[in-house]
């Protein structure tokens, strides 16, 4: 009986040990306090990036502010500019236009409709009729030009 009794004797002194571990209360009280302080650094850490949001938030809001004031005074800008007084006094101080009698004035309304292929046709209609105003020279004329304008220089 005394070998068997040996035989186990580790194997309960093993178990005893683990199980005055989690038994006492010391244990306990640590993962407790552990938890607690957990609970306690994830509670600040959200507050601090709650508080770090929320500045975040103020400064976009102030950002959006100045945009909002500086696209209201560049609205006041562009309807100042195109004010038809100041473009007509800008037209007669640096280019001398002078107003026209509405009687001069007319309006030309197109009664055709523009496609892709047309555009194309039209725009080469009108090099056709641009080209049809220069002058014509035939490749004699122009050789006998350039010698000439070669000896003149």
């Amino acid at each position: 009986m005394k070998t068997s009794y040996n035989k186990y004797r580790p194997r309960q002194t093993r178990y005893r040990k683990t199980k005055s571990i989690f038994s006492s209360g010391s244990f306990i009280t640590t993962l407790v306090v552990a938890a607690l302080v957990l609970f306690a650094c994830t509670h600040i850490w959200q507050n601090v990036y709650i508080l770090n949001l929320s500045t975040e938030v103020s400064a976009l809001k102030k950002e959006r502010n100045l945009i909002e004031d500086l696209i209201k005074k560049k609205q006041v800008e562009i309807n100042d500019l195109c004010r038809h007084s100041r473009i007509e006094q800008l037209a007669q101080d640096k280019f001398n236009l002078r107003q026209t009698a509405s009687e001069n004035m007319f309006t030309l309304i197109s009664k055709r409709r523009f496609s892709g292929t047309s555009r194309f046709a039209d725009l080469i209609g009108s090099f056709k009729k641009v080209a049809d105003h220069f002058p014509v020279i035939s490749e004699n004329k122009a050789k006998a030009k350039e010698i000439f304008e070669f000896d003149e220089e």
